[in-house]
């Protein structure tokens, strides 16, 4: 097996991850924290503990130098648990500083970065990641999405293309290529990847919310709402397939619903574009 970038099994190593708004993956808490039943931060356990640990610890000076590294690692991935992002950078930026060789801790500040829509620290970040662990497919995956939101849709292609070279079966990957294809108006390219996505993992909101996009492309508001209605269940907090799905039911005339999910989504942070409300409040005759 190729050796990946989440190696390390931290102590809050079975969270799920979630993704913010638009197209695209993000990683390291990527995809769906408020599922269901919330599940705890994922880091991928991809080798031997061994190697595991002369990967991670291999730069540190002493054995209280090492554990503070780690430490600082696992207060970080709380704080992402959390969404604090801006502590979580904290904590991380204070394990790089112990350990200027932590891969890992790289990884993750770079995801932080992402959700605070800090795209260049991202890409610096996930970039140093892959220097020093040339396989992170989590790391190719994570600056593709950077990439995708910068609208550098062909590095972000690329990222996507040797994500999946290193690692076929990795789902984020797909999904994160399908945006692209989708952008570009490659639609069944995008299809493609997106439904391979939902088959490598089920539990991907953002795979239904992306599909479900692209249902609403080929106005089939029915497919959409079905795939929105999942991606929705399984991350409660991502106001993404909520904005999604209002278009979809503003399309079939459900205006209460349209504007239920508008008010949900704006509560939890998300983006609904002025010219949608517009249309939504003329269609509706309403003045929400």
């Amino acid at each position: 097996m190729t050796e990946q970038c989440m190696a390390f099994p931290a102590r809050r190593a079975e969270h799920g991850s979630r993704q913010g708004p638009g197209l695209g993956s993000r990683e390291g808490s990527a995809d769906g924290v408020s599922r269901r039943r919330p599940r705890r931060l994922a880091v991928v356990a991809a080798c031997c503990a061994a190697s595991v640990l002369s990967s991670l610890l291999c730069g540190c000076r002493d054995g209280d130098t090492e554990r503070d590294a780690v430490g600082h690692y696992n207060r970080g991935l709380e704080h992402l648990e959390e969404r604090r992002y801006g502590e979580a950078i904290d904590a991380f930026s204070k394990a790089i500083e112990r350990n200027p060789e932590f891969a890992e801790a790289y990884y993750r500040r770079g995801f932080a970065h992402a959700e605070r829509r800090e795209y260049d620290a991202a890409i610096r970040d996930q970039s140093e990641a892959i220097e020093l662990k040339p396989a992170c497919v989590e790391a190719y995956s994570s600056r593709s999405y950077a990439y995708l939101k910068k609208h550098e849709y062909d590095a972000a292609l690329r990222d996507a293309d040797k994500a999946i070279e290193l690692n076929a079966a990795y789902a984020k990957a797909y999904l994160n290529r399908g945006a692209v294809h989708a952008i570009k108006e490659r639609l069944d390219e995008a299809l493609r990847d997106f439904n391979r996505a939902v088959e490598l993992d089920p539990n991907l909101s953002r795979a239904y919310a992306n599909r479900g996009m692209w249902h609403a492309k080929q106005r089939n508001w029915d497919a959409a709402i079905e795939d929105l209605d999942t991606a929705v269940g399984l991350d409660l907090r991502d106001p993404a397939p909520r904005s999604i799905r209002a278009v979809a039911y503003a399309a079939k005339g459900d205006f209460d619903k349209a504007w239920a999910d508008v008010k949900a989504s704006q509560r939890l942070g998300g983006e609904v574009p002025p010219a949608f409300l517009a249309r939504l409040r003329k269609a509706s005759g309403r003045e929400e």
